[in-house]
């Protein structure tokens, strides 16, 4: 099950967003031409997750750096069963 996430931007608007397994996908494949490895733990992969997801969607068309320094917070959008954040 993909985990959602509601990311506030600095200008104040808000979007959700998914971390699905292609987003994941996407976010390793970029990480590793880059020279980085991605982790289950690593801030970097949840947000090039959460990038891709966005783009995928049509939501962002900014490379990620300009969209990352446009990001202010993320914050997991807890499921029905209310399970807490996958990054706690």
């Amino acid at each position: 099950m993909a985990k959602n996430f509601t990311i506030t931007y600095t200008d104040g608007h808000t979007d959700t967003a998914a971390m699905t397994m292609r987003a994941m996908c996407k976010a390793e494949e970029v990480m590793a031409k880059e020279g980085m490895v991605a982790s289950r733990d690593s801030i970097n992969a949840t947000m090039r997750a959460i990038y891709a997801d966005l783009r995928t969607k049509g939501k962002t068309s900014d490379q990620f750096e300009t969209w990352l320094d446009a990001v202010d917070d993320i914050e997991p959008v807890e499921d029905e069963a209310g399970d807490a954040d996958p990054l706690a």
